[in-house]
């Protein structure tokens, strides 16, 4: 094959898998699609967060090093937990809210799912194509493309579950009659709104610790969590899917 070919190649095999994820993700969304003009935007916004990432990371392993040194186990834990996860999955959520939250496309719980994805694989998408472009194997590409892409498309389906239940106890709150039931639906959309971060973020933090420690026992449960991580995703998926709600 002559190097023009194998560099197109290499291009196809860092696009397709985010592509495909999130042609599956707008499928799933049976009862209204949502229009191509958001979801583009939430595409860009989420390819554009990498950005705040790269200087958000940069700034926190250096913390992180004068805090805990280099090389050290609190070090990697911080920096795959507070630092690599917060800056991206925080950067994700801040794009999805920005975008949709009084958007009066969200009318429904499992488009907070679609958005997700959709700005997730933005990120996603230009992170796996810096990656191929360094690295030039198609043994990348084919290692992130069944890992690391399916891997984002998991976080966000975690944060659009939780985002969409916020919107709908936030939505409950407005039209309810006031006194003690207001409150209890504004706790819990606060409550939903606080997990659609942190727990993408301690998801995405464990995926890169146990890569981080680069031995052979955290490989296994490396391996083991990421089939329990995608089978407990698409089961979110159709579940929500299945009962889906107005919002």
């Amino acid at each position: 094959m002559s190097y023009l070919g194998l560099r197109n190649l290499l291009w196809a095999a860092a696009v397709i898998p985010p592509v495909l994820l999130m042609l599956y993700i707008y499928r799933q969304d049976r009862i209204e699609k949502e229009p191509p003009g958001l979801l583009l935007r939430l595409f860009i916004g989420g390819a554009l967060s990498v950005v705040s990432a790269i200087v958000l990371e940069s700034v926190g392993m250096r913390l992180g090093a004068l805090l805990f040194g280099r090389g050290t186990l609190l070090n990697t834990a911080f920096t795959c937990f507070l630092v690599v996860g917060g800056a991206e999955e925080g950067g994700k959520y801040f794009v999805l809210r920005r975008i949709t939250w009084n958007n009066s496309e969200f009318n429904y719980r499992f488009d907070a799912i679609v958005y997700a994805v959709f700005v997730s694989m933005g990120f996603a998408l230009v992170e796996n194509i810096t990656y191929v472009a360094a690295d030039g194997t198609m043994a990348t590409a084919l290692l992130r493309g069944t890992t690391a892409i399916p891997g984002h498309a998991a976080f966000a389906v975690f944060m659009g579950y939780y985002y969409g239940m916020a919107k709908m106890y936030a939505d409950a709150a407005c039209s309810a009659p006031g006194g003690e039931l207001a409150r209890r639906y504004a706790y819990l959309a606060g409550a939903m709104r606080r997990r659609a971060v942190w727990v993408p973020v301690l998801i995405h933090g464990f995926y890169d610790f146990c890569l981080e420690l680069r031995s052979g026992a955290m490989t296994a449960v490396f391996l083991g969590f990421i089939l329990l991580l995608d089978a407990l995703a698409v089961s979110r998926i159709r579940r929500t899917q299945r009962n889906d709600v107005m919002v």
